[in-house]
């Protein structure tokens, strides 16, 4: 277990413990640090960015990173206002390890207070205080915050024989020419483009045609530059993207693997389809400590746990008033929104959030998320 701060903590038992040293963890992790609050930890089960650094070779940041701090314009995907991305990679467009290698270079600068290879097993509450049994002992805390993303919880049973598939996520080798991937949306369609660069045939299967949303919010359209990979190939024979076309079953065949659609269509693979299914939204040891609907998650407008007091929410999986957080450049503007409730019930001061305030990092009113670009 590496310790990566300096610093011991004052007591024995936290004021905030903060679950995953990922994007979110990390950068709240900075915020609190300049907040001066000093009895926290980060816990990690893993390494700092693991999630990051255990990506897909071939995925890459679709939100680019761009070093224009000097001009007050804050790199897209920096945790805090003060670093960036593109100075320290090189690169606009980041892979998962370099983002990782990024993740850890502003850990070791701010000094926090991670203890990796600490895996959280279980997670209750009694009276003010909560108690999360880990497999490295026991930890207590009267704030914790939820950072632990959605990487590591795929969706890949979203179907009869869907374990006869495999995820997005971990799909690394393509020696076929052809393939059938299930899920238009963001990953799916990221995965096809790379397919279709590498010289393949690409069958794209959705209930729905996503590929033709047109919304200015690339949390639901697909990325503009997802969307450029893509545009060399929408006219030819190599790629088939097939809308309406819900997947219900998939079952071997002698020919390789037969998905049945909704409508009783049959759709023939000689190698075992790809899931762009996406992710779930909490994992199984926090999910019963927040309550979720048709929506999400569901927060107060603090993004604090509806069902459980004391209980934060940070990253991609933040949902409030219909606006979806789930880019870094979006759900960092929340940070400061959790941090200060925190902040306040400890009767610590928040000047720190001056300088998230100052670079337009703090999102507290949301009237103006909802407007669509005019052109």
């Amino acid at each position: 277990m590496l310790r990566v701060k300096k610093k011991e903590p004052k007591e024995s038992m936290y004021d905030v413990v903060i679950i995953g040293a990922g994007a979110a963890g990390v950068g709240l992790g900075i915020l609190f640090e300049k907040c001066g609050l000093e009895n926290y930890c980060i816990l990690e089960r893993r390494s700092v960015g693991y999630s990051f650094a255990n990506w897909p070779s071939y995925t890459r940041f679709i939100s680019p990173s761009f070093a224009g701090n000097f001009f007050n314009a804050i790199d897209l995907n920096a945790v805090s206002p003060d670093t960036s991305p593109a100075y320290t990679l090189h690169t606009e467009h980041p892979t998962g390890k370099e983002y990782a290698a990024y993740l850890q270079l502003v850990t070791d600068h701010f000094e926090l207070a991670i203890n990796t290879g600490v895996d959280v097993q279980s997670i209750s509450k009694t009276g003010d205080r909560f108690i999360l049994e880990t497999d490295q002992g026991q930890y207590s805390s009267r704030f914790v915050v939820w950072a632990g993303g959605e990487f590591s919880y795929p969706a890949d049973q979203v179907f009869d024989g869907a374990e006869l598939c495999i995820h997005s996520s971990i799909a690394e080798s393509f020696p076929d020419e052809e393939y059938v991937i299930i899920g238009g949306y963001e990953s799916g369609l990221e995965l096809a483009a790379h397919l279709l660069q590498e010289g393949k045939t690409v069958t794209v299967l959705d209930a729905n045609e996503p590929w033709e949303d047109n919304c200015s919010d690339s949390s639901i359209s697909v990325a503009p530059a997802t969307h450029d990979r893509l545009c060399p190939f929408m006219e030819t024979d190599k790629l088939r993207l097939q809308g309406n076309s819900r997947v219900i079953k998939v079952e071997h065949a002698e020919e390789g693997y037969r998905i049945i659609l909704e409508d009783d269509r049959t759709i023939l693979s000689t190698n075992a389809p790809i899931l762009g299914t996406g992710y779930h939204s909490l994992a199984p040891v926090i999910e019963g400590l927040f309550d979720e609907d048709e929506h999400g998650i569901v927060l107060t407008e603090n993004d604090e746990s509806a069902k459980t007091s004391g209980l934060f929410l940070v990253g991609p999986q933040v949902r409030q008033h219909g606006v979806i957080f789930c880019f870094i450049y979006k759900f960092r503007q929340r940070f400061p929104i959790v941090a200060e409730t925190i902040l306040q019930r400890l009767q610590i001061s928040t000047d720190g959030l001056d300088e998230y305030k100052n670079a337009n990092l703090y999102l507290k009113d949301l009237s103006c998320c909802t407007d669509e670009c005019t052109c």
